[in-house]
């Protein structure tokens, strides 16, 4: 898994399609299963969330926790229940294996 992150949307450049004004693109790319090479677009707290998980011992909740704190005006509660449905749906793309909030 790697993040990738560009000030064009790289991900949309073809023959047709040439990049003129930046645009803020956070990427992911990582192999499935089957050792197929994929790329996620990624928001910008997503992209975050996954920096902060590839730090060791860093559990989900203390990365939400950190993004909380970052954004200064949500609640934690929400901040991890929307976390908890993003990590699901990255385990479901075949991106990470699982999900652990941790207990702190």
């Amino acid at each position: 898994m790697q993040l990738l992150n560009y000030e064009y949307d790289v991900q949309k450049i073809s023959a047709r399609h040439k990049p003129t004004q930046k645009v803020s693109t956070q990427l992911l790319v990582y192999r499935d299963s089957e050792f197929a090479i994929k790329f996620v677009e990624l928001n910008s707290m997503t992209y975050r969330l996954i920096e902060l998980l590839q730090q060791a011992g860093v559990t989900g909740k203390q990365g939400l926790a950190t993004i909380a704190n970052e954004l200064g005006n949500h609640p934690l509660e929400m901040i991890l229940q929307f976390g908890l449905e993003i990590l699901e749906d990255l385990r479901n793309q075949g991106v990470i294996l699982g999900v652990y909030l941790g207990s702190n």
